[in-house]
């Protein structure tokens, strides 16, 4: 993903508002790979992964987080 198409869509939220964001930059990448990665590599692996980012369970995660903390009763609940 381009960085301007997040912050395009990042400008609907406000400034204040809490959301979940996951995010890899190359940087991050070659240091978990222990490789470097040029821009040509670096294009195709983001460009790559973007369409196989929703076959990973993180909405797995998130909702069992979510439940958790709905079940556990807080009294800050807000609808």
């Amino acid at each position: 993903m381009k960085v301007k198409y997040l912050i395009d869509e990042l400008k609907k939220y406000n400034p204040d508002d809490d959301i979940i964001v996951a995010y890899w930059d190359r940087d991050h990448v070659a240091m978990n790979l222990n490789r470097n990665i040029n821009d040509t590599q670096w294009a195709k692996i983001a460009s790559s992964t973007t369409k196989t980012l929703d076959n990973l369970d993180w909405w797995g995660d998130i909702r069992w987080v979510a439940i958790e903390t709905l079940d556990a009763g807080t009294t800050n609940d807000t609808q």
